[in-house]
């Protein structure tokens, strides 16, 4: 955790607060964070993808005050679960307001989950997978906005306060397109070498 395994990867992940690696039996070295301001850091927006899958495995042990942060490209790009609404939330910045798509569920004790959403600016795409499977989707002229971006990205967090994430995120990816739902299958089943 915190290193860039990617191709020609660049964007390694400071750690910050008391986050640590630990071992989890089922999926091996993962970042754990406890929910006080922890989160892994990159000091990037990742080439501010106008197109955008964000993916990772957790296992969320409880929520804060407003929900758990999964990733988030600054505050204009991101993934959110057990918001107050009891939803699982991706979002992004349009310019003028957020744009959104949610599904109604929790995942707070209910062990490893995948949670992905894709963003398809090219066909005005917006979707929200549950272990692989899409749970929302839905489509917008919107796109994505970057602009007064801070320039980073957070591993289990955003910059404000009330979404720190409580739990182990693992193999957290960022790509600057738009995965289609077999890619995100073979994300769920471990299958990288279908994923270019």
């Amino acid at each position: 955790p915190g290193d860039d395994s990617s191709p020609g990867g660049s964007y390694d992940a400071t750690l910050v607060g008391n986050a640590s690696v630990v071992n989890d039996p089922t999926r091996g070295d993962v970042l754990s964070l406890d929910g006080d301001g922890d989160h892994a850091l990159v000091s990037s927006l990742l080439g501010s993808p106008a197109n955008v899958t964000l993916a990772a495995w957790v296992n969320l042990t409880s929520t804060d005050t407003s929900g758990a942060q999964v990733i988030a490209i600054s505050d204009k790009v991101g993934l959110r679960l057990d918001t107050l609404s009891n939803t699982m939330v991706a979002y992004f910045y349009n310019g003028t307001g957020t744009t959104s798509v949610s599904f109604a569920g929790t995942v707070a004790g209910t062990g490893w989950r995948h949670v992905a959403l894709t963003f398809n600016d090219t066909i005005n795409s917006f979707t929200l997978y549950l272990d692989g499977v899409a749970v929302a989707s839905t489509t917008t002229a919107n796109s994505i906005n970057y602009s007064g971006a801070a320039v980073q990205t957070r591993i289990g967090s955003i910059a404000s306060n009330g979404y720190d994430f409580n739990g182990l995120i693992d193999d957290a990816r960022v790509y600057s397109r738009a995965l289609t739902a077999a890619e995100i299958i073979s994300l769920v089943e471990g299958d990288l070498d279908q994923i270019a």
